[in-house]
């Protein structure tokens, strides 16, 4: 009996080990982005030939001047809307999808903008616009962390000579989340400490590089991941000719971020995997939705580079995990 305890008592220790191990690879390395089961109710195909988009002009500015403009801009399907925080761009339309797209899509979403900003005031800087896909139709405007959410959206790069002609980012792939810090009030023996949420944007930026800018020989693009605990931006691939790139983050219930990216329009594996961190030494405590940034020289005159998506599609992984097998933190190729 003694034996037999003993072996039942080292088969139930193995289990519980196996299973730490094999759940903390899985925060530590992500779920590749893509895998389990579509969410329904949020993201879009854009395979909708009546699809339209309502402005609802002037644009919120409240990153700048802490004004929201509503109401809001909004496609026909409710699926993608305005920010509150950083306006419309000011050309969003569904457009046939460019050539070596997903097999059997015939339409995608452009974006465009020209006076980005505070409305009716130039700052002859660098200035952004938001679309963000609406996350109302999920339950409490959040995905669950506990399931391991991911999302997965193809963009496509123009080639060189029809970017914007503007070392700087010009593109922004990002998630919107949430986490909790703690908040002091009052003073002396009235002081109180409470936990209150912060919103925070990691995600990745398309950095384009001029020739005209007296700096580089010839034009180029790479892709940033923003970011480490730090709050740095990492390096991450270059980008060496037009076409079709596919992004995908996903989320663990540790409170991490995990980057994916290839070039093409193949489904993500571990492979693609970039990049692990807790940007800006934050905790993951909440993940609402995707949303995409586009950037513009602010003078009132220059349009933004032409900047095309699809099929921004929002995953829970059920089922085994496929993990990733980069290094956690390491730099990036």
């Amino acid at each position: 009996m003694a034996l037999k305890s003993m072996i039942l008592r080292q088969i139930v220790l193995f289990s519980v080990v196996s299973i730490f191990v094999f759940t903390h690879a899985v925060y530590a390395q992500g779920v590749v982005p893509g895998q389990g089961s579509v969410v329904p109710n949020i993201g879009d195909d854009f395979e909708d030939e009546s699809w339209t988009y309502t402005y609802n002009f002037p644009k919120s500015s409240s990153n700048i001047d802490e004004q929201v403009r509503r109401p809001n801009g909004f496609s026909s399907n409710r699926r993608v809307l305005e920010s509150d925080y950083r306006g419309t761009p000011d050309l969003v339309k569904r457009v046939p999808t460019p050539e070596g797209g997903l097999p059997g899509s015939t339409g995608a979403l452009l974006m465009q903008t020209q006076i980005a900003g505070i409305p009716g005031r130039l700052s002859m800087e660098m200035q952004q616009d938001d679309l963000v896909l609406n996350p109302r139709g999920i339950p409490g405007n959040a995905l669950w962390l506990q399931k391991n959410p991911s999302f997965v959206v193809r963009v496509y790069v123009p080639p060189f000579d029809e970017f914007e002609d503007r070392t700087g980012s010009t593109f922004g792939i990002r998630a919107d989340c949430h986490t909790l810090v703690d908040e002091k009030k009052g003073f002396g023996i009235f002081r109180k400490k409470s936990r209150k949420m912060e919103p925070y944007w990691p995600g990745f930026f398309i950095q384009f590089n001029s020739k005209t800018d007296g700096r580089n020989e010839e034009d180029s693009a790479h892709i940033l991941i923003r970011c480490d605990q730090y709050g740095r931006d990492i390096a991450g691939p270059k980008i060496t000719q037009p076409g079709w790139w596919t992004f995908g983050m996903s989320f663990t219930p540790d409170g991490m971020v995990h980057y994916y990216a290839h070039e093409g329009i193949h489904d993500l594996t571990a492979a693609d995997h970039l990049l692990s961190s807790f940007p800006y030494g934050y905790k993951c405590e909440g993940f609402h939705s995707s949303f995409f940034n586009i950037t513009t020289f602010d003078d009132g005159k220059t349009w933004s580079t032409k900047w095309i998506i699809d099929d921004p599609t929002f995953y829970y992984a059920d089922g085994p995990a496929r993990m990733a097998t980069g290094n956690l933190g390491r730099k990036i190729r």
